[in-house]
């Protein structure tokens, strides 16, 4: 606390009487929330409540930041206007700050009642990239995802975009390969359908609050390779046959996912 003792100076300097301030602000309350920031503001108090002309007047907070409670502590310089307030800053968003301010003079100390408060919601993080997981098949992918650890708020919905990168098959047209979906924040899986065999495919995902979107994240799957299909023939009969050879029309397999060797 040694910055708080220099702003109080001499235990002695100012004092006629050597009292403790008479109570602690009063009237604490807070006038602006934002993601990151708080501004509180209280009633303005003269000699008759410090009792010292030297004294200070100090904001106190409290928060839970990984797990665990932080405590910080900051001086206030604005104590001589007629609507005194102080600006909390760097706090993180939606998160639960528990305020009170406390007046120092060099025979004691004063406390306000706490005043709690939530910051406002903000954009989330990204969703967790080793969360996504996804389960090829011929013709579909099955996409898990977990909500981003930073959430800032409350999730109500995911953005999933997926589009055709490349496939084994040349012969597929993959400009029509594309597409968006939105799921509610309790869903947190997808199945998407009609893909290509062989065919490479990436996905971006994106959570969002009331705040809008977060930043995206993107990861790529690729479908599994299909047999190729034989063509159906109109005759079984054999085009032309001798003691020892028979001659058959052989018609193209139609490959899925890949040239057929």
């Amino acid at each position: 606390m040694d910055v708080l003792s220099n702003l109080m100076g001499s235990r002695a300097w100012g004092c006629l009487y050597r009292r403790d301030p008479m109570h602690g602000p009063r009237r604490l309350e807070v006038v602006d929330i934002k993601s990151k920031q708080i501004t509180v503001r209280w009633e303005p108090f003269g000699y008759n409540v410090t009792r010292c002309h030297s004294y200070n007047l100090t904001v106190q907070y409290r928060y839970r930041s990984g797990g665990k409670e932080e405590t910080r502590e900051e001086v206030c310089y604005d104590t001589l206007s007629v609507a005194p307030q102080h600006t909390i800053r760097n706090l993180s968003p939606y998160t639960n700050v528990s305020v009170k301010l406390v007046l120092r003079n060099p025979e004691g100390i004063k406390q306000s009642t706490d005043v709690d408060v939530l910051t406002d919601e903000d954009v989330p993080g990204a969703v967790p990239l080793e969360s996504i997981q996804g389960s090829t098949y011929e013709e579909k992918i099955a996409l898990r995802w977990r909500e981003p650890v930073q959430t800032y708020g409350i999730i109500k919905q995911y953005e999933i975009s997926y589009k055709a990168l490349s496939s084994f098959d040349t012969e597929f047209d993959l400009t029509n390969q594309s597409g968006k979906v939105f799921k509610f924040s309790n869903e947190t899986s997808h199945v998407f359908v009609g893909l290509y065999p062989g065919s490479t495919y990436s996905f971006t995902i994106r959570a969002s609050t009331v705040k809008g979107f977060g930043p995206p994240i993107i990861t790529q799957f690729t479908t599994k390779i299909s047999a190729p299909l034989m063509p159906g023939y109109d005759q079984e009969t054999p085009l032309n046959q001798t003691d020892s050879t028979v001659t058959v029309l052989l018609k193209p397999a139609q490959s899925q996912g890949a040239p057929v060797r």
